[in-house]
């Protein structure tokens, strides 16, 4: 599902009734990687499951239940705050709440707890769009677009 070594992930085909896990629901883009990177970095045990956007699953009923903005990544965590279960969108906000969750890569000082969310969300503001934006002209417009510029 990701590039990184998924030492703590289960794929969905080894998933089993009831788990308690956190689950991921993602695609190896950079937004979805994020997430997956993180979980491992703070080693959380969870369950990883590829929401193929090509096939629309984004879309489907049971996956807008969870991100109703029909958008990868999503966790669903069963032990959430007071051990209920918490559906969280946005790689950012996921980010935020592991880190709270596991008191990891988020300090308790709040000059630096600011310096790195600022960072956190000039990454997702400007790097991560701008970069998207990139990828897509590269690969679906490159070609046309040099033949409009060149002639």
């Amino acid at each position: 599902m990701s590039a990184v070594d998924n030492k703590r992930a289960r794929t969905e085909e080894a998933v089993g009734e009831g788990a308690k896990k956190l689950q991921l629901y993602s695609l190896a883009t950079p937004n979805g990687q994020k997430i997956g990177v993180a979980l491992e970095e703070m080693e959380i045990p969870y369950d990883a499951h590829t929401i193929d956007i090509f096939k629309n699953t984004q879309f489907e009923d049971w996956y807008v239940k969870i991100n109703p903005n029909s958008k990868i990544p999503s966790i669903v965590d069963p032990n959430g705050p007071g051990g209920e279960e918490v559906h969280m969108m946005e790689s950012c906000a996921i980010l935020v709440y592991l880190a709270e969750k596991t008191g990891k890569f988020l300090s308790k000082d709040p000059i630096k707890r600011l310096e790195t969310l600022q960072w956190l969300f000039f990454q997702a503001a400007h790097v991560g769009p701008m970069s998207g934006q990139y990828g897509h002209f590269q690969k679906h417009v490159g070609k046309r677009f040099a033949q409009f510029l060149h002639g």
